[in-house]
């Protein structure tokens, strides 16, 4: 995890300089929630997408995971 954060810091740091001060918010969403997920793909861009249509196959679970988890409870 140290490292993970470490490559995020440094990453938005390069993205910052080259996007000219504008502040970059990277988020790493591998182990995140699925809410969260949801919610950073449906806000935010996505500057490199390596695997196409991968944000939007990631998107789609997510919000498959919201309505599993609000019919358990």
């Amino acid at each position: 995890m140290e490292g993970e954060h470490v490559y995020v810091l440094g990453l938005s740091e390069e993205l910052r300089k080259a996007a000219k001060g504008v502040f970059v918010n990277v988020v790493v969403i591998d182990n995140a929630p699925s809410g969260f997920v949801a919610r950073a793909l449906k806000k935010g861009g996505v500057l490199v997408e390596r695997v196409p249509g991968l944000r939007t196959h990631l998107l789609i679970k997510a919000l498959e995971d919201e309505v599993r988890f609000r019919r358990r409870s």
